[in-house]
């Protein structure tokens, strides 16, 4: 089987990156690959994953407390088992900020740091697809699911 990623000129690279940023290096190369679009950080310019991108951006996502009951549980069904621990867990801890390390060592996230970038990005890209932002934010070092994100997720799957 031919992936798209085969047929397009890449290459291996090695980086030495801190290990607690390893989480955000996969979600900039991601965003790199998907296509992300260049913004300033202090004096270089760099990618950033759609995911990561300032709401403003984004406008033609609805919030996921718009989602209808039938779009979420359609996403819902779509997760993995590690993904749905994940937001499970974001969505009974609404309003508190978890670090890839911390979600990866409260939810079993195989592959640990590195592994969680991962369970963000499929969920991401499917939400999106159905016209909805994903149901947590991203502070650039944390994961957070508000009340009210927390509370529609939670009367639809966990009820």
């Amino acid at each position: 089987m031919t992936s798209d990623i085969a047929s397009e000129p890449f290459t291996n690279v090695a980086a030495t990156i801190p290990t607690e940023r390893i989480a955000d290096f996969y979600r900039l190369v991601a965003g790199l690959i998907d296509g992300g679009t260049p913004v300033e950080r202090g004096d270089r310019s760099v990618s950033t994953p759609e995911s990561m991108r300032h709401p403003a951006a984004q406008e033609e996502y609805a919030p996921f407390t718009a989602a209808t009951p039938e779009q979420v549980r359609a996403w819902w069904g779509g997760l993995s088992a590690t993904a749905r621990e994940v937001f499970s867990f974001l969505a009974r801890n609404p309003g508190e900020r978890f670090t890839s390390a911390d979600l990866a060592s409260e939810c079993g996230v195989p592959n640990g740091v590195s592994g969680v970038a991962g369970v963000f990005g499929w969920p991401n890209r499917k939400a999106k697809q159905a016209g909805f932002f994903g149901p947590w934010d991203w502070t650039g070092r944390e994961y957070v699911m508000d009340e009210q994100t927390a509370a529609h997720l939670s009367s639809v799957v966990m009820s």
